[in-house]
């Protein structure tokens, strides 16, 4: 059995971390759906409505570069 953990302990480790990384991707990606969506609506020339999903992004969300670029 303690030939085949030290194969088993890198593997397990690798499967964990790409669960962990594909979650948080799938967040950020979440986050610039609205922000998408605000874009489109101001290219639509629908300013407020863009104006509005700006600014709940910008509270809502922690990604400094999402802030910067909702203001």
């Amino acid at each position: 059995m303690h030939k085949y953990s030290w194969i088993l302990f890198p593997l397990l480790t690798a499967g964990i971390s790409t669960t962990v990384s594909a979650q948080k991707s799938e967040i950020y990606t979440h986050d610039l759906r609205d922000y998408n969506r605000a874009i489109e609506l101001y290219k639509d020339k629908q300013y407020l409505s863009a104006q509005i999903i700006f600014e709940e992004i910008r509270q809502q969300n922690h990604h400094q570069e999402v802030q910067a670029d909702c203001a």
